[in-house]
This record gives structure tokens, C-alpha cells and sequence, in this order.
């Protein structure tokens, strides 16, 4: 999980930037680019986009692209003479082009509204059409699944369910198919797959089982205690159990039978 700085109630694009272009997922963004299938990628920053674009032959434009070219590239766009069409928080709510099949999210953001407009452009349907979004960010598990049912509210500005972005709190990822469902059950809703126990749940069994080792050990100190009728028992047990001074805690032990008595 990447930390990003935060500018106001979102990322800074700026750090998201030079944060995502030293790690791996800038090298690997090729591996989900299909030239075959209509693709939008959203991008922290215009710089990483450009950069994005001459490495891998997409199109690059943004809000300062002259308005005549703009046009010109979403209508190619839409007529498939582009397959791959790269951009910053331009492409939004009323871009309508049915038969894109897939979007890349290269833009971590801490917005529900934005997470959902940007990755629904590939869920218009159409015939025949399988949507694919590749989330290479964690926009998933700070916000669950873009086609969630949600309960909308006029007040305040929705933002993420999980802010740190941790995986298996609103959905989990399928180790055999990589397909990312909503809750945590181990059953793959997919392919069937078996996933076990998610890390939190093994941590918690594993801090239970301490939990419960613990409790089992003072019970069996309190009763070894209760046992030792003798000073010289006592000390003996005190020593064993590496205390500083073993006489005088078992004088305390002594004396504090007697005020019970």
C-alpha cells in the first residue's frame, strides 16, 4: 500500500505522481493495455499521462487541449480510430461512449463520486460487451465496488469507507482469478475459488488463542500459588519464576493470608 500526502480532502497529485512513477505500477501499466479493446486511462497528473502516452502509444489530452482537437480526439474516440485514450479528470460523468470496454485507474482518490464516474465509463452496456476495470491504485478497497448498492445523502461530501486503502475490509481479491468481489467471504463468487481466512482473521484467532494461553497460565499460577503453604515454598516459586526478589514477595503473599483469615 502506497501512502500518499494529502492536498485539502484529497491525494496531491503531485506526490500520487512522483510516488507512482518509482514504483512498480508505472513499469507494469503495458501489461493491461489491449489495442484490441476501447480503453480510457485516468491519470494523477498531466505530466505522468504524457509521459504514460509516449511510452505506450496512447493518446494524451486534458482540460488545456484546444477544444477543436479535443473534439477531434473524442470523436476518433468513438469511431475507433483510437483504441486508447489517456486523461486527467476529464473524461466524467456525461461522456457517453457505449462500447468502451475498459478503464485503467492510475488515480487514487479519497472521492466516492469520482471513483464511481471514472470507473463507470466502461459499464454502459452494450451487446456483447464484457467491462473490465483494472484498479491499479486500491480505489476498490478504499470505496468497495463501483456498483454497489449505496444510500445517497444530500448532507456532506461521500468520501471512503477506508482511508488507508487496506485490502479485505469492503472486498477481497481472488488469489486464483485476481477478480476483486465485494465481502469477505473465502468462496471466490467467480471461479469458485477457495481463499481462506483473510490476514485480519488469522490475526485474530492467532490474538484469541494468546488470549486464551494467557488466561490458562495465570490460572495455573494463582492455583501453583494457592498450593504453597511454606515461606521456603513460596521463595522457591518466586524464584522459578525470575521475580527480584523472591523472599520479600513471598512474606507479601504470607501476610496477605492472614488479613483474609
Amino acid at each position: 500500500i502506497i501512502e500518499y500526502k494529502m492536498r485539502g480532502m484529497d491525494f496531491d497529485t503531485d506526490d500520487v505522481t512522483v510516488q507512482l512513477m518509482k514504483s512498480k505500477i508505472y513499469g507494469k501499466v503495458e501489461d493491461y493495455i489491449d489495442k484490441s479493446r476501447k480503453t480510457i486511462i485516468y491519470c494523477p497528473s498531466v505530466a505522468f499521462s504524457k509521459a504514460l502516452c509516449e511510452r505506450t502509444g496512447a493518446v494524451h489530452f486534458d482540460g488545456n487541449t484546444p477544444k477543436k482537437e479535443r473534439d477531434k480526439i473524442v470523436r476518433d474516440f468513438k469511431a475507433g480510430h483510437i483504441r486508447v485514450l489517456s486523461n486527467v479528470d476529464l473524461i466524467g460523468e456525461g461522456f457517453d461512449v457505449p462500447d468502451c470496454d475498459t478503464v485503467i485507474l492510475l488515480r487514487p482518490t479519497m472521492s466516492l463520486s469520482l471513483y464511481i464516474q471514472q470507473s463507470m465509463r466502461c459499464l454502459r452496456s452494450a451487446p456483447g460487451k464484457r467491462a473490465t476495470i483494472y484498479d491499479l491504485v486500491g480505489n476498490c478497497y478504499r470505496h468497495g465496488l463501483p456498483t454497489e448498492h449505496r444510500e445517497w445523502s444530500l448532507k456532506g461530501r461521500m468520501v471512503t469507507s477506508n482511508a488507508k486503502g487496506e485490502p479485505d475490509i469492503l472486498v477481497r481479491r481472488c488469489d486464483a482469478c485476481q477478480r476483486v468481489y465485494s465481502g469477505l467471504s473465502p468462496i471466490c463468487p467467480y471461479c469458485e475459488h477457495n481463499n481462506g481466512k483473510t490476514k485480519r482473521e488469522i490475526e485474530q484467532e492467532r490474538t484469541a488463542e494468546l488470549e486464551k494461553i494467557e488466561r490458562l497460565e495465570k490460572k495455573k499460577a494463582r492455583r501453583e500459588q494457592g498450593m504453597a503453604k511454606t515461606l521456603d515454598e513460596l521463595i522457591a516459586i518466586g524464584k522459578a519464576r525470575g521475580y527480584k526478589a523472591p523472599y520479600y514477595w513471598a512474606k507479601r503473599v504470607l501476610a496477605s493470608r492472614k488479613k483474609d483469615v
